[in-house]
């Protein structure tokens, strides 16, 4: 059994066939259409889990893609991150000693992965513009990126030293 510790939408009232079985479900409902995340472990591994998302239409479900999780699922949330009609999906997670953040865009029906990476810490700042910021205390090194609408995806925008408070 993998461990999806956090999903504030769980819920016991799906069940999609699946082989691997999916072990834990949540239901969202993002700009007035329902989707149904479906995790699952990727083999039998339950620190590796995929995330399959699919729409609910006409009495069935449609598989819109997938997001694979290396570790601990602690925190699904949404944001509007990218400028997009529909809200964007954060999972947050734990690997090891890292703390990781995906970010998914859903668009034309279908799932794009705009945005994955790990770090000491992992925030999303509400500054004049929605502003990922991830801590590495191991290079001692601060980063910031910022969905750039031009070119569709999160670039660095800032960097400088990690400063811990005397």
């Amino acid at each position: 059994m993998a461990f999806v510790v956090q999903d504030l939408h769980r819920t016991d009232n799906v069940k999609i066939p699946h082989e691997p079985v999916y072990h834990t479900y949540s239901r969202w409902e993002l700009d007035g259409r329902a989707y149904i995340f479906a995790y699952r472990d990727i083999d039998q591994r339950p620190d590796d889990t995929m995330a399959d998302i699919y729409l609910a239409a006409s009495g069935g479900y449609k598989r819109i893609g997938s997001i694979e999780i290396t570790g601990m699922v602690t925190g699904v949330s949404t944001a509007n991150l990218t400028g997009g009609n529909v809200p964007d999906i954060l999972f947050q997670y734990e690997g090891g000693e890292l703390h990781y953040l995906t970010i998914v865009r859903l668009s034309g029906g279908r799932v794009q992965q705009v945005f994955r990476y790990g770090a000491s810490a992992i925030d999303v700042l509400s500054q004049p513009k929605p502003v990922i910021e991830a801590t590495s205390k191991v290079a001692n090194l601060v980063e910031q990126f910022a969905w750039d609408p031009h070119a569709a995806k999160f670039r660095k925008i800032e960097q400088h030293p990690f400063r811990t408070s005397q």
